[in-house]
């Protein structure tokens, strides 16, 4: 089985709890491809390390018992003769030899984007010793991702995530989908389960059907990471990822109700500057007026930096 994952940290140690805790008679192996072992955790006993290029031994290995359970993060094993679950991200996934994949169950399942408050409740768990100011901090910036708000949190490792962020061309980004080999962009927008915005009582809405897990849409991880979006369209004049911006599930400055907002504005007096339109088809359905796009841009930053939100470089430590 393969489980795409943002936050692979969170995901593999939940269900190595889960087994260990319920399961306690079942061998559960642990492959961590980030420093490349092998940790097989029996029932009873010490826990033994192999290298990772030794994986395939397991074939061999005497008493492990049919019921084992290989978890390899980040890394995806040949097939092996046990249950094996994959927790990688969607970029690791999609780098994965198409052979190998293909001796995996065809659907892929999403692990679900954890809430704010399951973040709130993991640091209540795991990082205690983390300050609630600085951890409601990089909530605001990164949005409900455990690694980047509760690992990943001092200075140099906050900059350094802000500086792919900066460097990233809208590119990558085209009509709710990430186009980028380097994961960056999952710091900007975070890839949800369908069940976290299907219709209520839906086949998708319930969290025991497989189909809560499948290919949900994209948003903007918060709202300072939809200003830099917005300012970056504007700037790089990529009017054809604008539709990326109606993706986001917490901004009211997007999608259905940006029409009323710019009606209201107008209303009020607002002025926007208006430019010919260009006579060429646009990319996603998303046409290349410029002008009335720089407006809409310029309008939607400022009003979302009226209303409080920060520019990400302004919340790093």
């Amino acid at each position: 089985m393969l489980l795409a994952c943002c936050q692979c940290l969170t995901c593999r140690w939940y269900v190595i709890y889960r087994v260990l805790t319920e399961q306690p008679a079942r061998t559960v192996v642990f492959a961590r491809n980030s420093d490349g072992h092998v940790y097989i955790i029996p029932p009873s006993g010490p826990i033994r390390t192999i290298a990772l290029a030794s994986l395939t031994s397991l074939r061999r290995m005497p008493g492990l018992g049919d019921a084992t359970l290989v978890i390899a993060d980040s890394v995806v094993p040949p097939a092996l003769p046990f249950y094996t679950l994959v927790t990688a991200s969607p970029t690791c996934l999609a780098a994965t030899d198409r052979a190998i994949a293909n001796e995996y169950d065809s659907a892929w399942l999403r692990m679900p984007v954890p809430t704010v408050e399951e973040v709130w409740a993991l640091k209540r768990a795991a990082s205690p010793e983390l300050p609630d100011v600085d951890v409601a901090g990089r909530l605001a910036l990164w949005g409900s991702v455990p690694r980047s708000v509760l690992v990943e949190v001092g200075a140099p490792n906050q900059r350094a995530l802000w500086a792919g962020v900066h460097r990233l061309p809208m590119a990558a980004l085209v009509n709710g989908h990430v186009r980028d080999s380097s994961g960056v962009a999952h710091h900007i927008v975070l890839e949800l389960a369908a069940g976290q915005n299907a219709l209520e009582g839906s086949p998708e809405a319930d969290p025991r059907n497989e189909y809560f897990y499948g290919r949900g849409t994209a948003v903007i991880a918060s709202p300072s990471m939809l200003l830099h979006v917005v300012e970056t369209i504007s700037f790089e004049r990529a009017w054809d990822v604008a539709c990326l911006v109606k993706a986001t599930l917490e901004c009211p400055w997007s999608g259905r109700f940006f029409d009323p907002l710019v009606l209201s504005r107008l209303a009020s007096g607002c002025e926007l500057l208006c430019r010919q339109r260009l006579q060429r088809g646009g990319i996603g359905g998303v046409g290349t007026d410029a002008g009335s796009g720089a407006a809409a841009g310029t309008l939607m930053a400022a009003e979302l930096a009226k209303s409080g939100v920060k520019q990400p470089a302004d919340m790093l430590p």
